[in-house]
């Protein structure tokens, strides 16, 4: 939708709107009574406080299961886990505070409305991202250089970093480091939505804030941020004089049809100030659960105050008002008296009690008609007769508006003891009957808003942030064809479908009707049951066949709303009979050698363990005997490398002792030599001579 047929469409809702939003006003100003007017009957306010405990007296409890009861491990994660993530964001955003607030808005202007949020936390810090490099090359396709990209974004050269050849670059980013949903009860006067008879049929809504200048940066950006003008205050007003404005009054507009979210400026309403998509992928689109409203019409969204339909009794009511305190005023007791008398008149008004007064000349005194002649006091008769018929008319006006609102004496803790305890009893049920319909819808609007709440968590809570809210794990072990494997929980979340075929969200003011009315059933079902198997017990033993009387049963059972249950748990029975009941003497058989085989166990038990004390004392014998093995084979192998030693050393002894004859022969042998090499040469000298 363009920015001109909003404005247009808004225009029109917003005419509308402003009757209501006058009458929601003199509403809650007549309930704070503003006006300080004397002698008015705060009958809005007594019936408010009546109401709104009986409305909402404490906080309802989520009650989040498995739709279909079966055997499901994912679901009932699930289940396990929204309920205690809903838990958390009812305690730690104050729900209580919501529901009295919310309750408020319902019976003095008319409507609440609530709006559910998604609270990111987040940190900055900084993050190395790859970048994409494209090489640059001359005419003759030389390399030049390198262009570098991310997100088809140009980098400059000089930012770019590189980690073995791979260029990346560091920047500053938001990362989400806690998130949180936030249920808001909006001011009624800030909403609006298109004109339409039926919820279904809204193709838009319209949240209105005021922001100032900072709060309007952050959400526009500082260029268009600054330029926006401001108009109003902090409160939305801006008629007073000498006023100086602080806000700007800025328009969050949620779009179905297309799922957009658009940002409209009542001080420029020739274009957006932003837009953008679907922020919380809701089903429903809406964050806004369909408004509560105490009078509802099916041609018409048009809120209308509850006190209305009771505003003229209302009015009649402090009109008798003001004019009992009026005739009230007027009934004094004064009066006129003889003025010659005065000081003896004077001592006897002022006198205490049985207190004597002295008349100076008493038969003049008594001659003259006493005190009776001497006093004449005005008549308040009439004016008495006029107050009590006042009074009677006020009360018969409390009791109208009393029976337009369903608000019983008994509902007020106000009771006529002559009344019987049945009346009471009537009286009571007819209170609460009134209120049914009212309290339901208020807890269907609590039930809508912590399914949306519950949704957003779903949808865009990491893991891990779930994982330390509720301490549980967000994968379950899941018994497959392949064995047990470990399947995650937030696929299933995050699907819409899936989420909605196995998990119901709702409180436990709005199951325990459901469940109360199961049990009655069920115990209802059960008691017949047990009255009809004891009627036919009979006949079954008289040989009567089994078939029919089932197929009665069947019938009967198909009355309750747990027949289908206990029809199947039949069919399932006949499917797989029980054994017949056993012959006492097969069983005594069977007992007798149940306790043969004991007896037989018990023996067989204590002779293995004879037998494993024995083998283990043969076992300290075999290990002390190979100790001693092991210290004899070490004591002999000492001896063998003493031997070997000796050995070596007389062998050694004998090899020095030889290579010394050895020696001493060689020496011997050379001195021979020489001594044969002289007798030699000198042998031819003697036969030369």
């Amino acid at each position: 939708m363009d920015v001109k047929a909003f404005w247009e469409q808004y225009d029109l809702s917003d005419k509308e709107h402003k009757k209501w939003e006058r009458r929601g006003e003199k509403v809650i100003e007549r309930y704070r009574q503003e006006k300080n007017e004397d002698a008015v009957f705060n009958i809005l306010w007594s019936n408010t406080e009546v109401q709104r405990p009986a409305l909402f007296s404490q906080t309802p409890k989520p009650d989040i299961r498995r739709r279909y009861r079966d055997d499901n491990p994912v679901a009932k994660q699930g289940a396990k886990v929204i309920e205690r993530v809903i838990e958390f964001v009812m305690d730690d955003g104050d729900f209580y505070s919501f529901g009295i607030n919310s309750v408020m808005d319902y019976l003095l202007p008319g409507r609440t409305v609530a709006k559910v949020r998604y609270k990111p936390l987040m940190s900055k810090t900084r993050k190395a991202e790859n970048v994409s490099e494209i090489p640059q090359l001359s005419p003759l396709g030389e390399l030049v250089g390198s262009r570098y990209y991310l997100d088809d974004e140009e980098l400059d050269p000089a930012e770019i970093q590189f980690n073995e050849d791979q260029p990346f670059i560091e920047r500053e980013v938001e990362e989400v480091v806690d998130e949180s949903v936030e249920i808001t009860r909006w001011p009624w006067k800030n909403f609006r939505h298109q004109k339409a008879k039926r919820w279904e049929d809204v193709e838009w809504v319209d949240y209105i804030s005021f922001l100032d200048r900072e709060q309007l940066v952050k959400l526009l950006g500082p260029k268009k941020g600054n330029e926006v003008s401001l108009t109003v205050d902090a409160s939305g007003s801006g008629n007073e004089r000498n006023f100086a404005p602080t806000h700007a009054e800025v328009h969050e507009v949620w779009f179905k049809k297309t799922r957009e979210v658009k940002i409209g400026l009542e001080g420029d309403r020739k274009e957006w100030g932003k837009e953008g998509g679907d922020p919380l992928r809701l089903v429903n689109f809406y964050p806004t659960a369909r408004p509560v409203m105490p009078i509802n019409t099916n041609d018409s969204l048009q809120p209308i105050p509850l006190f209305t339909l009771y505003q003229h009794q209302a009015n009649e009511l402090d009109s008798v008002t003001k004019r009992i305190a009026i005739l009230i005023r007027s009934i004094k007791m004064v009066g006129l008296y003889a003025g010659n008398e005065k000081d003896t008149l004077r001592r006897l008004f002022e006198a205490d009690d049985n207190q004597m007064i002295a008349v100076p000349d008493w038969n003049a005194f008594a001659q003259s008609g006493g005190v009776s002649k001497l006093i004449d006091y005005l008549p308040v008769e009439q004016a008495y007769k006029v107050l009590s018929g006042l009074i009677q008319e006020r009360e018969g006006l409390v009791q109208q508006i009393f029976e337009l609102t369903g608000l019983s004496d008994i509902s007020r803790g106000v009771s006529d003891p002559r009344e019987t305890k049945g009346a009471q009893v009537l009286k009571a049920q007819f209170g609460s009957q009134r209120n049914l319909t009212p309290k339901q819808e208020i807890e269907r609007y609590f039930r809508d808003t912590l399914r949306i709440a519950a949704e957003v968590v779903c949808e865009h809570f990491s893991v891990d942030t779930i994982e330390r809210m509720t301490g549980l794990q967000m994968q379950v072990p899941v018994q497959g064809p392949e064995g047990q494997q470990l399947v995650p929980v937030k696929p299933t979340l995050e699907d819409d479908l899936l989420r909605t075929y196995s998990i119901d969200i709702e409180t436990d003011s709005t199951v325990a009707p459901d469940e109360e009315r199961d049990k009655a059933e069920m115990a209802n079902a059960l008691e017949g049951v047990s009255s009809y198997l004891t009627a036919v017990f009979p006949l079954t033993q008289a040989g009567i066949p089994a078939e029919p009387l089932v197929k009665l049963l069947k019938t009967y059972l198909r009355k309750f709303r747990w027949g289908r249950e206990m029809e199947e748990t039949l069919e399932e029975i006949e499917r797989n009979p029980p054994p017949p009941k056993p012959d006492p003497e097969l069983e005594r058989m069977k007992a007798e050698e149940a306790r043969e085989d004991k007896r037989f166990q018990q023996e067989m038990l204590k002779s293995q363990a004879e037998f494993q004390q024995s083998q283990k004392e043969s076992m300290l014998q075999l290990q002390l005997k190979s100790k001693e093995l092991e210290i004899s084979v070490l004591e002999s192998q000492q001896d063998l490398r003493q031997d070997q030693q000796q050995h070596l050393q007389d062998l050694r002894q004998d090899r020095e002792k030889h290579s010394q004859e050895l020696e001493q022969l060689r020496e011997r042998g050379k001195a021979q030599v020489e001594v044969m090499k002289a007798q030699a040469a000198a042998k031819p000298n003697n036969d030369q001579s």
